[in-house]
């Protein structure tokens, strides 16, 4: 990796007294701080900031990680979230941590338990009244050889994240 990096310098470098040093900054230094397409990076600069305002969200998978994140996101853009997961108290952390908390909604879900989906959407709609967005990002995850794993946890995993 050291080479790697010397190798980086000497191109910028070369770049910089060949071409000027205005090209090499407006374009190829912004790449070494953005963790992200450049193209999406300039345009969100300029999308508006409260684009879901007045929209309810539904987002499954709400406890952590990117249902976490993404209902941050969306509550920064102004709209009504439904948070679900399986887990009450995370999903109390979250809303908690999202702009205009008091306005969200918590649902506790278990994607796995079927009977329990028609009571859960009636009461999220007599709340909400409507839903806008339904972002399904629950999934389960497995980590262990396909030999020594139950043929029902097979079976969950599937039923959770493709059903």
């Amino acid at each position: 990796t050291q080479s790697t990096w010397g190798l980086l310098l000497f191109f910028l470098i070369d770049i910089g007294v060949s071409w000027g040093w205005i090209p090499l900054v407006i374009f190829i230094l912004p790449f070494l701080f953005i963790d992200c397409n450049l193209g999406l990076f300039i345009l969100s600069f300029f999308r508006p900031k409260k684009s879901f305002q007045n929209k309810v969200v539904w987002i499954t998978g709400a406890s952590s990680g990117i249902g976490e994140e993404f209902a941050y996101e969306m509550a920064r853009m102004g709209a009504t979230l439904v948070l679900s997961a399986r887990r009450q108290s995370e999903l109390e952390r979250v809303r908690n941590n999202c702009q205009d908390s008091e306005k969200h909604i918590v649902v506790p879900l278990d994607l796995d338990n079927f009977s329990s989906h028609k009571d859960i959407v009636s009461h999220v709609f007599d709340k909400v009244q409507r839903v806008d967005l339904f972002v399904n990002n629950a999934a389960r995850g497995q980590q262990s050889l396909a030999v020594d794993t139950l043929f029902s946890v097979d079976e969950l995993l599937i039923r959770t994240n493709t059903l």
